[in-house]
């Protein structure tokens, strides 16, 4: 299925920098080649972040593989190029710089961490999932990234106005 961008653009915050990189221009799609979208690490927890989210387990490498690279392709591509391009291309960086938690339901195995992007000067929400060994394919602990997309900066500043995310340590 192709993309086509929408004839129009949405206004953009003076805050929020396009970025360009070999397969995306601000405003513009030209392809996303499918050999970019494999299983890699996308991010190391530091052991203070793992202590801040309640992880217990020795496991700090989050990965992400070509189904969700390919999910945020599809569900990020309707709303803007831009937000498509800072969640394939800027997870490590988000990674880096891990700032806050948004609570999830206490029975789940999920993490919603948010990071910051200063190269682009946006906030990414990063769920990631701890999987046990009895279900992780190497069986041992695993942790995957099972989406991306990006926290505006009004609805960051209510989440914080409202008590609704806990502050991470810094690495």
């Amino acid at each position: 299925m192709d993309f086509m961008p929408p004839a129009t653009r949405w206004p953009v915050s003076p805050s929020i920098q396009p970025v360009a990189d070999e397969f995306f221009r601000p405003g513009e799609y030209t392809a996303i080649p499918l050999v970019l979208l494999h299983e890699r690490v996308v991010g190391e927890l530091s052991d203070s972040v793992a202590v801040a989210i309640g992880l217990t387990s020795p496991v700090r490498s989050v990965k992400v593989g070509p189904d969700e690279q390919w999910h945020i392709f599809e569900e990020r591509g309707v709303a803007a190029v831009d937000d498509v391009m800072v969640c394939l291309n800027r997870l490590e960086e988000a990674f880096r710089h891990l700032t806050y938690l948004l609570p999830a339901p206490p029975t789940s195995s999920e993490f919603r961490l948010v990071g910051a992007v200063p190269s682009s000067g946006r906030h990414l929400v990063l769920p990631v999932k701890f999987v046990p060994p009895g279900r992780a394919k190497s069986g041992k602990d695993e942790l995957w990234l099972c989406t991306a997309f990006p926290l505006g900066e009004s609805r960051l500043k209510s989440h914080l106005a409202q008590g609704r995310v806990v502050n991470l340590p810094a690495a």
